[in-house]
């Protein structure tokens, strides 16, 4: 597949990837292993490269919140990285419970660290309130998207069983 292509962008146990024009979206079966937060970092620069501004639908579905030292490192690094691109994310938690309350506050530590880029970035229960912030976000760019198109990006990507 050419490297602006459309399509499935990474599926394993933990993480099914994929992008749509100017969107990738994601979704976590578990937290990130080393190796994860990079791919989807490479995935990222290629958006931006292509569109310059870029939408995010970041999804966990379930897993356990553990976030070792090199996943911390990553993350910061792809905060650090795409700092200032113009990039959005709508993150939506799906899991429940401690798990979902320890995956906020990991988010919300990633996101401080992002020095102040938290306006770019919102964390949702559902995917509808989700979808729509996007959306609403994402009006202002030169590939649109409706809160429609989104959560059908968000059904495409919630259908991939994980390997």
């Amino acid at each position: 597949a050419s490297m602006s292509a459309d399509g499935l962008r990474h599926h394993d146990e933990v993480l099914v990837m994929m992008t749509r024009r100017n969107l990738l979206a994601l979704a976590w079966y578990d937290a990130p292993r080393p190796g994860h937060l990079p791919a989807v970092q490479r995935v990222v620069e290629e958006l931006h490269g292509t569109h310059g501004k870029y939408g995010l639908l970041d999804v966990v579905v379930r897993g356990t919140p553990s976030f070792p030292d090199q996943v911390r490192e990553e993350g910061r690094r792809l905060i650090e990285t795409t700092h200032g691109w113009g990039g959005v994310t709508s993150h939506i938690i799906e899991v429940e419970g401690f798990a979902g309350t320890a995956t906020r506050m990991f988010l919300s530590t990633m996101l401080l660290m992002g020095r102040g880029r938290a306006s770019n970035q919102r964390v949702f229960a559902r995917a509808p309130e989700g979808c729509a912030w996007l959306s609403n976000v994402l009006s202002r760019v030169e590939n649109p998207w409706s809160a429609a198109e989104l959560e059908q990006v968000y059904g495409e990507v919630r259908a991939i069983a994980p390997r």
